[in-house]
């Protein structure tokens, strides 16, 4: 992936009703995480791809729409594991902690309860898809902080 592409979002940790407006992803793992959101200029797919700095959280004014996945790493949510690389797709109003066990990244908690995030592989959505992007990949991305 060109770094040209991705920017990292700086650390945010209040929570507060304009929150509710849009997904919010807290990255409790080590590692920096691929979120979508806010599409960028020329942007031709229905959002962006965007770097979320290890423990940080998305910032309320950005829409933030899931998680990538890469393909070094599985998602698990509840007893049930995806590997990678799969879309993780949130709704407005969903918080979503994300964990880490390993090469696992674990959905912790979603509020509001019991509306986990929907799983989705390449082609099934209009968001940009890395497949070949590593986490490895992810950590050596060094980006404009919006």
């Amino acid at each position: 992936m060109d770094n040209n592409q991705i920017e990292t979002m700086p650390p945010y940790t209040p929570v507060s009703p304009e929150d509710f407006d849009y997904g919010t992803i807290y990255n409790s793992t080590t590692e920096k995480l691929l979120v979508y959101g806010d599409k960028k200029p020329g942007e031709t797919k229905d959002n962006s791809l965007w770097v979320l700095d290890k423990e940080a959280r998305t910032k309320t004014s950005f829409d933030c729409d899931g998680l990538f996945v890469p393909k070094d790493r599985k998602f698990v949510i509840g007893d049930t594991w995806h590997h990678g690389p799969v879309m993780i797709k949130y709704y407005d109003g969903q918080i979503a902690l994300i964990g880490q066990d390993g090469d696992q990244y674990v959905e912790k908690r979603v509020m509001p309860y019991g509306d986990s995030g929907k799983v989705y592989k390449k082609g099934e959505l209009n968001w940009p898809f890395p497949e070949d992007t590593t986490s490895a990949d992810i950590q050596k991305m060094d980006a404009e902080i919006i």
